[in-house]
This record gives structure tokens, sequence and C-alpha cells, in this order.
């Protein structure tokens, strides 16, 4: 597969990935797990920082969903140069990308945002955030695994099999 069709491929698989997590996310809040969905507190949280003033609702949801998005893709995109050439076939596949989810959650949620001050770390958070995005970030890493072509072996050619 050529680098371009690993990048249009972890990029596709990243928003699509992003949104399956975001649809949980929804659920778990839905469920009471969650008080407010972490990528709005987030950018909140920066915009505090980066920003004299708070945006209001609408534009905090609106950079929020798309600075969600955007660290998706990039994870996204990482996923597909990094595991491309593997060629794994499922079961590992999903179980890689099973691993990189929670990689994910355990970089960003255990070091890099509680150090940025965007996040407190998951043994200081609300009651159940920690479970709920760690399975947030499990389902993001399975479904990056499902929809990443770029890991599967699977050349673009007309060979269905696969």
């Amino acid at each position: 597969m050529t680098l371009a069709r690993r990048v249009a491929s972890g990029a596709g698989a990243g928003v699509g990935a992003t949104l399956l997590m975001t649809a949980f996310m929804f659920a778990a809040k839905r469920a009471g797990m969650l008080v407010e969905l972490a990528p709005r507190t987030i950018t909140r949280r920066a915009s505090d920082q980066l920003l004299d003033r708070r945006p209001g609702p609408e534009a905090l949801d609106a950079a929020s969903a798309v600075t969600h998005l955007g660290v998706g893709v990039g994870w996204g995109l990482l996923h597909a140069l990094l595991l491309s050439r593997l060629r794994l076939r499922m079961p590992g596949r999903l179980a890689v990308g099973a691993l990189y989810g929670l990689a994910i959650w355990t970089l960003s949620y255990w070091a890099a945002l509680p150090r940025l001050g965007l996040m407190p770390p998951p043994s200081s958070d609300e009651r159940q955030r920690p479970q709920a995005m760690a399975l947030a970030h499990l389902v993001y890493g399975s479904a990056l695994a499902l929809l990443d072509r770029s890991s599967s072996g699977h050349d673009g050619s007309s060979d269905r099999s696969r």
C-alpha cells in the first residue's frame, strides 16, 4: 500500500473510530458515568489557560468536537503508519488496536493531560470517568483496527478474499 493510501486509510479510520468513541462517551454520560465529556473539559480548561475569556457554550462545543476529531485523526494516522507493515489478520489486529487505544488513554490521561493542567490524573478524577474513558479508548482502538485497511495486508487490489 502506498504512503498516500496508508495516510488516507488512517485518517478515515481515525474519523470513524472517533465518531464511535464519541457515541460511547455520550452513552456513558447518559448512564451517569460522566458529568461532562472529557473533550469538552479539556477544551474548556485549555481555553481558560489560553484565552482572556471563555467561549460561549456553542463555541466551546464546536471547538471541543473539532479538536477531538483532529486528535482522533492524528492517532489514526500514526496507527496506519506504525502498523501498516505488520500485515496482521483478525484477531491479532483487534488485539493490537485495543492495546493501542489503551496506550493512548494511558499516555493522555496519566501523563500529558495532567501535566498540562487539562485533566486530573485518573486516580483523582470523577468517580467513574477513568473507567468510562478507558473503555472509550478501547472502543476507539478496536474501531481503528477494524476500519484501518493499511494494517490488514489489503493492498487495494481486486482481491476480495480478505
